[in-house]
């Protein structure tokens, strides 16, 4: 959390953290203009405001420095730290590198099969590989394992999840959205496609699917197994 100045009057937006945007409505007035402008631009969640020219308030950083760069606030000095204790890492976190290496090593397994079924049987490897169980059964593995790790984030933010928690949605939902923001940004300066948002997946045409993916992938140094993008 950091402070803000606000530049302009009667400002809303549209906090990247649906938790912590229902949260605020919640405890700040003007309950009865955030209802209105969110069922007259059918939003899925309260915008939050409005702010005032000169008003300060604590806001999410992720959200401060998108309103930042629009020139829409002036970032200042103070903010407000959440300190948790790492010393031990916790059951989630073994849990999340335990399918993250699950994944790393079906890949490495499966790309090696694939590059030795390539060698020896040519233009013909695909129906080879798809005679092979054990290979069907790893890329079975890999998909299902890739699915649970990629929900893992909507999991702990959706409200009626038994794993719901409120300041780890807002932390999850913080990271998901600056990376879409960085996403969209990626998209604008390398296609003519315009990207969209539903449920944390994103819709892309299918012709910039691969060159998307590869310099997003370059930009968070991640592998593109990763990512789950899938052409619309």
């Amino acid at each position: 959390m950091v402070k803000v100045k606000f530049l302009r009057d009667g400002f809303y937006f549209d906090s990247i953290s649906k938790t912590w945007a229902e949260s605020f409505h919640d405890s700040h007035d003007f309950n009865e203009e955030r209802s209105a402008r969110k069922r007259e631009y059918f939003s899925q969640h309260f915008p939050t405001g409005p702010f005032f020219r000169n008003k300060e308030e604590f806001i999410l950083l992720g959200d401060a420095l998108g309103l930042s760069r629009n020139g829409f606030v002036e970032i200042l000095s103070e903010n407000d730290f959440e300190w948790f204790c790492v010393e031990k890492e916790s059951a989630l976190s073994k849990r999340v590198n335990y399918l993250k290496n699950t994944l790393v090593v079906l890949d490495a397994s499966l790309k090696k099969e694939s590059d030795l079924v390539v060698a020896s049987k040519g233009l013909f490897y695909s129906q080879s590989l798809d005679l092979n169980p054990d290979f069907f059964y790893k890329k079975t593995l890999e998909k299902i394992v890739s699915k649970i790790f990629s929900s893992l984030p909507i999991s702990f933010s959706n409200l009626n999840s038994r794993f719901f928690d409120k300041k780890l949605a807002v932390c999850f939902e913080s990271v998901l959205g600056n990376i879409f923001r960085d996403f969209e940004e990626v998209v604008a300066s390398s296609s003519n496609s315009r990207v969209s948002f539903a449920d944390s997946s994103a819709l892309l045409d299918s012709s910039e699917l691969l060159s998307v993916s590869r310099k997003f992938a370059e930009l968070y140094s991640v592998d593109r197994q990763f990512l789950g993008l899938k052409p619309s």
